[in-house]
C-alpha cells in the first residue's frame, strides 16, 4: 500500500504473549501482524492504562507503526475498514469492530491511529520549552566554568610568596 497508516489497539493485556515462545510483547505483536499478512511492523509503542486509584494495571494502549503494509486481500480489507471507521461522523461507527485474533480465544480490536506528531501547537510549545532549557543550561554552564576557574586559582600556587602567612598562637613557657 502506498501510505502506511498506523494502528491503535485500545486495550492489550501485558501478558498476551505469555503462552507463546516470545519473551517480549512487542515481538509477539510484530509477528501477529506479519502472520496475518497485514504488514511489516517497524515499532510498537505502549502507553500503560492506569488501574483503580492510580495503581498500575495489566493493560496498555498500543500503537503499531508499519514499515509497509503487505499487498494482500486481508491487509486491503483491514485498511478499507479502518478508513471507513474514520470517516463516520463524530467517530460513531455502526460497523462491528475490526478484530485481530492472536490466538484461538483472544483478539485485539484495531482502530486507525488518529494521533499524529504533527500537532503544530504542541511542537511549537515543545520547541519553546527546549529553547528555555537550553538557555538555562548555557547559564549554568557559564556559572560552572566560572566556579571551576576560581577553584583552580585557589588550589594552584606557583610561588610560595602567593601563600599568605596565617598567624598562629604561640605557647607561653611561663610557669606560676
Amino acid at each position: 500500500m502506498a501510505n502506511h497508516p498506523s494502528i491503535y489497539i485500545p486495550r492489550v493485556h501485558n501478558d498476551s504473549h505469555a503462552d507463546t515462545t516470545y519473551t517480549c510483547l512487542s515481538d509477539f505483536i510484530k509477528v501477529c501482524f506479519h502472520k496475518e499478512d497485514i504488514g511489516s511492523v517497524s515499532r510498537v509503542d505502549f502507553v500503560p492504562i492506569p488501574g483503580s486509584k492510580g495503581k498500575p494495571s495489566s493493560f496498555s494502549k498500543v500503537f503499531v507503526h508499519f514499515n509497509e503494509w503487505y499487498n494482500s486481500n486481508y491487509s486491503y480489507e483491514v485498511s478499507k475498514l479502518l478508513t471507513k471507521e474514520c470517516s463516520h461522523d463524530k467517530g460513531i461507527s455502526q460497523e462491528p469492530p475490526i478484530k485481530l485474533m492472536y490466538n484461538k480465544t483472544h483478539y485485539w480490536i484495531l482502530k486507525l491511529n488518529k494521533s499524529h506528531y504533527t500537532n503544530k501547537s504542541k511542537i511549537g510549545s515543545l520547541e519553546k520549552q527546549v529553547g528555555e532549557l537550553n538557555e538555562k543550561l548555557s547559564t549554568y554552564k557559564h556559572l560552572l566554568d566560572s566556579a571551576t576557574s576560581q577553584l583552580s586559582q585557589l588550589t594552584t600556587c606557583d610561588e610560595p610568596s602567593d601563600i599568605e602567612e596565617v598567624p598562629y598562637k604561640r605557647k607561653r613557657n611561663t610557669t606560676f
